[in-house]
């Protein structure tokens, strides 16, 4: 039997307005990556989404400068290994710099 997750997705800008929303639900398996969802939601959102999050999508590295947080917890680079538990929160933005 499959298990099934629910995660709260956080979107930064401009990703708000790839997706249309500031935040979203989703249903993931039990034991998927955070690398598995961000694939996930370039699929679902397209070309625009992909190029904002990843560097090179076919070899999974995000892109730099993108924030990539689990319950708070910045894990940019630790996206393929992992996993997602039952009501997580996952954000997604872009670093800020200015002066």
């Amino acid at each position: 039997m499959v298990t099934l997750v629910k995660v709260t997705v956080h979107y930064g800008h401009p990703l708000t307005k790839i997706t249309g929303k500031a935040r979203e639900d989703v249903i993931v398996k039990k034991g998927s990556t955070v690398l598995f969802l961000l694939k996930n939601l370039a699929t679902k959102y397209g070309d625009a989404f992909k190029d904002h999050v990843f560097s090179n999508y076919e070899r999974n590295q995000v892109k730099e400068g993108t924030i990539i947080s689990l319950n708070a917890k910045y894990i940019s680079d630790e996206t393929k290994k992992i996993k997602i538990e039952d009501n997580a929160f996952i954000g997604i933005f872009r670093a800020v710099g200015g002066g």
